[in-house]
């Protein structure tokens, strides 16, 4: 029998931190868009927001028993000046900009390993895990912003419908980029696997457009988007953070980074102009497989960012693996 492995302190507190996000976002479960941030921070005896000049974009501090969540007044998105204070029953809560709430999102996280670690019995377990800590928060942040069964409802059966998924975004005052790495996150395997497309978060980078974020699901698709492309990048990426828990670890997409022109959809050039010269569109395309065989694909974009120019766009497969130039019958 092989000798049991003691799991380390860092992957106990992970794993107690994921659960108490879950309970912390069960409460809310049966709520619209957006998520209640400041009803998750007084579960946590955080008392208010607090803006101050920071080196970083946010933190925590001491607030007698209570904490407070420190705002920079110079982070992307914010807009009030050093001393502003916005309470628990602050309704400007929810009018926060989307790099904002992911601040304070981020910042609830660390109050949730703090209670679960016992900070005032731990304080070296922080400074050790830092970088894990980070990680994990930036995790738990897209899990308290999209919680499961309030995005799968919102989203229903429109998973490529881009119009539909900028509204959502919007609903949930959220970045393209946060919501489509939502999906990365473990809780959100199996979910959709009777779809077969991408999403995609696109912006103008001046000569070529990159692909910032997206999510594969159905076999052609990972097939096509993921395996045929993941021989030329490098791999390793989630192995940095193996200390924590296995939920913490995510779904990484090679797409991610590249720019069109190197995803071989064929076309990229009239994409291209077609993205830069409309707000919105649909275009019907067969995706290169292998040797002389294409899989059809609708492709649908809409303008979602207008500095720099950012593009959210679904390619969904319509239909069965065929030879070029050949047609199907409905």
């Amino acid at each position: 029998m092989a000798p049991k492995v003691e799991t380390s302190l860092i992957a106990r507190v992970s794993e107690e931190a994921w659960k108490n996000t879950e309970k912390l976002i069960a409460s809310s479960a049966d709520i619209s868009p957006p998520a209640p941030l400041e009803r998750y921070a007084k579960d946590l005896n955080i008392s208010c927001i607090r803006y101050e000049a920071l080196l970083s974009d946010a933190g925590l501090a001491k607030a007698g028993k209570d904490l407070e969540i420190i705002l920079n007044t110079d982070a992307p998105g914010v807009a009030c000046t050093t001393g502003t204070t916005l309470s628990l029953d602050d309704r400007k809560w929810g009018e926060l900009k989307p790099p904002t709430r992911f601040s304070v999102a981020h910042e609830i996280a660390h109050a949730v390993f703090l209670k679960t670690a016992d900070y005032d019995s731990h304080r070296d377990f922080f400074q050790k895990n830092e970088r894990a800590i980070e990680k994990g928060c930036n995790i738990l942040a897209r899990i308290l912003l999209l919680p499961r069964s309030i995005l799968i409802h919102e989203i229903g059966s429109r998973l490529f419908d881009v119009d539909h998924l900028c509204k959502i975004i919007l609903a949930f005052g959220v970045s393209p980029e946060v919501f489509l790495r939502r999906f990365h996150v473990s809780d959100m395997r199996g979910q959709f696997t009777n779809m077969d497309g991408l999403l995609a978060f696109a912006q103008d980078k001046g000569e070529n457009i990159e692909f910032k974020a997206c999510h594969i699901c159905g076999d052609y698709a990972i097939g096509r988007f993921q395996h045929g492309l993941e021989g030329s990048r490098k791999k390793g990426r989630e192995s940095e953070y193996r200390s924590l828990s296995p939920n913490y670890i995510e779904t990484k997409w090679v797409l991610e980074g590249l720019n069109l022109n190197e995803i071989g959809l064929g076309n990229s050039k009239d994409i291209a102009f077609r993205l830069k010269n409309e707000r919105a569109g649909q275009m019907e395309m067969d995706v290169k497989w292998a040797g002389d065989e294409v899989i059809p694909c609708r492709l649908n974009f809409r303008l979602i960012r207008e500095k720099p120019f950012g593009w959210l766009l679904s390619l969904q497969v319509v239909g069965d693996i065929k030879k070029i130039g050949q047609s199907h019958l409905f």
